[in-house]
């Protein structure tokens, strides 16, 4: 796993935006289309980096989350085997905690 130490972004430079109005006398028509369909990817492969980084932070939570639960229930099981493992006032594997059952019945 990825230390959650804070890192260094690297600086974001947004993509040159070109007006195309300014290039349609200068630029032929088929890249025209070419670059403004290039823009539009960029655009939409911004927009879903953006959405899955917010899906990482919310996963990078949830291990949080179960990470934190998972050491609770094994300090509980570690408590619990410990109070299993003390004396006991009997042979091993007695049940000497119970009441003795009556035999003359």
């Amino acid at each position: 796993m990825e230390s959650r130490e804070p890192r260094e972004k690297p600086h974001c430079v947004p993509p040159p935006v070109y007006e195309t109005a300014n290039l349609d006398s200068v630029v032929p028509p088929g890249c025209m289309k070419l670059m403004n369909k290039m823009q539009n990817e960029v655009l939409k492969i911004s927009a879903e980096r953006d959405t899955l980084k917010l899906e990482m932070m919310s996963a990078q939570a949830m291990v949080s989350i179960l990470q934190s639960k998972i050491d609770f229930l094994s300090e509980e099981n570690e408590e619990l085997n410990g109070r299993n493992r003390g004396p006991r006032n009997g042979a091993i594997g007695s049940c000497s905690h119970l009441p003795a059952l009556r035999r003359d019945i």
